[in-house]
């Protein structure tokens, strides 16, 4: 595998066995701002793909051991990799091919050989269509935050940057302390209100690299990057003084009421052998914090 250096405007990761090919690529790609990254068999692919996650992959068709067609029902197979837009590459210009792999959703199919331009263009607008999928299918409608799905694939990317690289991150997990009787004291646009301003406030509180997301309900995550224990406690100290150091107002303008949080965290360590690990553990430390009320 031979990553190829580029100003990152996003990174690619070619599965192909014909050097020339990938040689190509690798060179018009980077000169586009593309990190590349070059496989050179597919039997490989989808566990490389866990670990690097690229943006877009450019899988060849036929090649040897394990063809495109296995790599990509691979790649489905795996949360991580399952959305990673690809693009199929193929001398075959089979009507039966071309519907094999958009059967397996694969977002385009290049039949080779190919002109450098076109499949530059045809890569751009894969991504700009993922993002704009992305945009919609990952935010919490409510709060404007990221949602469950996109805090457990950035949770599973953190989790293999650790186990890969030894990199540290804790996971925070919040819930508001008797969010139904706010519901059911003030109405539920009220409580909607409480939602959105504790979001508020949290954003607030979090450094630039964290991820914030409402998980579900009155509760929310939070991947914080490289914070040890004693860091993560510092930052969601603050956290749990911003959201309940000042009064909350009803939809009336005149009743005030404070909102309290408890929250549970747990830092990385090699023990844990998956991320649900973490995210569970989070969460009973979160309920532990909530008997003490």
């Amino acid at each position: 595998m031979k990553p190829a250096l580029s100003l990152h405007k996003g990174t690619i990761m070619v599965v192909d066995d014909e050097k020339d090919i990938v040689s190509i690529m690798i060179k018009y790609l980077s000169d586009e701002g593309y990190l590349v990254y070059a496989v050179s068999e597919g039997d490989s692919a989808a566990g490389e793909a866990a670990k690097i996650v690229p943006d877009l992959i450019i899988l060849d068709v036929k090649m040897p051991v394990k063809d495109g067609y296995q790599v990509k029902t691979e790649l489905n197979q795996n949360p991580l990799t399952a959305n990673i837009p690809v693009i199929f590459l193929s001398s075959s210009v089979s009507t039966l091919d071309k519907i094999t792999g958009l059967r397996l959703r694969a977002d385009d199919y290049v039949t080779k050989p190919f002109d450098v331009l076109e499949l530059i263009a045809r890569i751009d607008t894969a991504l700009s269509r993922r993002k704009h999928y992305e945009k919609i299918s990952m935010k919490d409608e409510l709060t404007g935050l990221p949602n469950s799905y996109h805090f457990k694939k950035e949770l599973g990317i953190a989790f293999n940057m650790a186990q890969r690289y030894g990199r540290i991150f804790t996971v925070g997990f919040i819930d508001i302390n008797r969010f139904k009787e706010i519901n059911d004291n003030f109405g539920h646009l009220t409580g909607d209100c409480v939602l959105r301003e504790v979001a508020k406030r949290m954003e607030m509180t979090l450094r630039n690299p964290d991820v914030l997301a409402r998980y579900g309900g009155d509760e929310f995550c939070i991947i914080m990057r490289e914070a040890s224990p004693e860091q993560a406690q510092v930052v969601l100290n603050r956290l749990k003084t911003r959201v309940e150091g000042n009064p909350f107002a009803g939809l009336d303008g005149d009743r005030e009421f404070l909102v309290s949080i408890s929250v549970g965290m747990v830092t990385y360590n090699d023990k844990f052998s998956s991320a649900e690990e973490l995210i569970g553990l989070a969460d009973r430390n979160m309920y532990r914090d909530k008997k003490k009320i």
